[in-house]
């Protein structure tokens, strides 16, 4: 007996999930206090949303390798070393 093909979804980020990310940077980036050194860092952080979502779309193919979930953890890494970079500018600009 042939078994129908299993439907594997898609595991890009939701729409909703990307606008509100996106808010969130431009509400960061258009702060009066936003100094350039912390908008370049939000900007890394906003390329490297795009690389982990094409990562996570990579892995929900229904073909992925094991290198698609190590792009997974690496771009993952990649947005949240800028962010924690632009708490710490913004943490300092509080501490001075």
């Amino acid at each position: 007996m042939m078994r129908p093909p299993v439907h594997r979804p898609r595991l890009a980020p939701s729409t909703q999930a990307e606008r509100e990310f996106n808010i969130a940077l431009d509400v960061l980036g258009n702060a009066p206090e936003a100094t350039p050194a912390i908008r370049q860092e939000i900007e890394v952080g906003r390329a490297q949303w795009v690389l982990f979502s094409n990562a996570l779309a990579r892995v929900g193919d229904g073909q992925p390798r094991p290198q698609h979930r190590t792009e997974v953890f690496n771009t993952s890494q990649n947005i949240l070393q800028p962010m924690d970079r632009a708490t710490g500018l913004y943490a300092r600009l509080g501490a001075g």
